[in-house]
């Protein structure tokens, strides 16, 4: 497994906090961006011929 750090400005970080109170996609951010990894490797076309 990879584990990857983000580091993001203070601006930010206010920002996510806000959508995280508001939106459930942003509240668990490993599944969030798990999903967009695989939702954008579905569309390249490595991601198409495994279909």
């Amino acid at each position: 497994m990879k584990t990857i750090t983000l580091r993001i400005p203070p601006v930010e970080a206010a920002m996510l906090q806000e959508l995280q109170k508001t939106h459930k996609s942003f509240r668990n951010l490993e599944v969030l961006v798990l999903g967009l990894i695989g939702d954008t490797y579905r569309n390249t076309s490595k991601g198409k011929a495994a279909k």
